[in-house]
């Protein structure tokens, strides 16, 4: 119900891994009890009447649509009521509801379903995947081609034509040759088009290739620029780097080995360190596991299923069929490859926090 980051303020103690291992007594510290405000918000016709409690001060009530903080409502005092008329929210698919307090503690979401009215933004997608390595070696070891990363970049960017473009006004799709895509070429796309992404746009980005977790973080690898010499390694850090310059959504899909190493990125911290960037991160395996492929299935069982789940991305709430929110499409594509791959790839998933159910389409 609640993400462990947010009682940072009250459970952080700085140097004390230090401490711990040096034998230094802990310092002493005075109780705290740590309450988020309660919040309950009821729809009643075209309004939403909002109540919040809270044993302290509080501070803001945040209005998020479909991940986009709509509205922000400075609040003080112990206790809040409030009316808001349906007609003040803007369009979209999910309106949330936070409550927070002076120390950042924040309540429960609250989310209702809006409508399947099309995004006012637009939608920019740029995939890549990269099947051939020039015979590469990577820490004394030769890096193998895959057979299906062009293809399943491919199959891609043809799934979010059909089931996603639908929900925007305009898309726009940025072609790519994964075998011949550069590092600096590929980093000023993504600035690029991260600075073509405005607050009511979403940008999509899909990379099919090798991956390497290492203690300087993930990488994705890319065709060696000389035939038998080294890949090219791309600090998922520098693409995190690229993207700052975004105002609108980003949702990033990793069909890669060892590829949840993305989601504990300094840089993917970084990006979704402010409660304004909304960036949704789900990868192909986690740990040391591998992405894997087969022609059974298609190309990728990772890019298979999100390709299988897109077409029936709604599901039942409160009788009401609505496209799915990112957790549940999310627990769908990880339940698919699980089963494909008798458990030997777990997909990972670095939701934004805080900001309440939001939908791809």
């Amino acid at each position: 119900m609640y993400s462990l980051d947010q009682f940072a303020s009250e459970l952080v103690s700085p140097g004390v891994d230090r401490r711990r291992l040096s034998g230094e007594p802990a310092p002493q510290r005075a109780a705290t009890a740590i309450i988020p405000p309660s919040l309950n918000v009821e729809r009643q016709g075209a309004t939403y009447r909002v109540n919040v409690l809270l044993n302290g001060e509080l501070s803001a009530l945040h209005i998020i649509v479909d991940g986009q903080i709509a509205q922000t409502i400075k609040i003080s005092g112990r206790s809040f009521s409030n009316e808001l008329p349906e007609d003040s929210i803007p369009n979209g698919r999910w309106v949330n509801f936070v409550a927070e307090d002076k120390n950042g503690l924040r309540s429960t979401v609250r989310a209702f379903f809006l409508g399947t009215t099309p995004y006012k933004g637009k939608l920019n997608i740029l995939a890549f995947g990269a099947n051939h390595f020039n015979g590469a070696v990577y820490g004394g070891q030769s890096v193998p081609d895959l057979s299906f990363a062009a293809s399943d970049a491919e199959r891609f960017v043809l799934g979010l034509q059909q089931f996603v473009a639908p929900s925007y006004v305009s898309y726009q799709v940025i072609p790519n040759d994964g075998d011949k895509v550069t590092k600096e070429g590929l980093l000023a796309e993504l600035t690029k088009l991260a600075s073509d992404t405005g607050k009511d746009d979403t940008l999509v980005l899909f990379f099919a290739s090798h991956g390497m977790t290492t203690k300087e973080g993930f990488s994705l690898l890319l065709p060696s620029n000389e035939p038998h010499s080294s890949p090219v390694e791309l600090p998922f850090s520098l693409i995190s780097a690229a993207l700052q310059k975004s105002r609108g959504r980003i949702f990033v899909f990793l069909d890669a080995c060892h590829s949840a190493g993305a989601t504990q990125e300094v840089g993917s911290d970084q990006l979704a360190s402010s409660t304004d960037r909304n960036i949704t991160i789900i990868t192909a395996s986690k740990g040391q596991q591998s992405s894997l492929e087969n022609a059974a299935w298609g190309g990728g069982a990772f890019t298979s299923a999100v390709l299988a789940t897109l077409p029936n991305s709604s599901g039942t709430i409160f009788g009401q069929r609505v496209p799915l929110n990112v957790e549940s499409f999310y627990a769908n594509v990880r339940k698919a490859v699980a089963t494909q791959t008798h458990g030997q790839g777990t997909p990972w998933l670095r939701p934004p926090v805080g900001l309440g159910l939001q939908s791809i389409n």
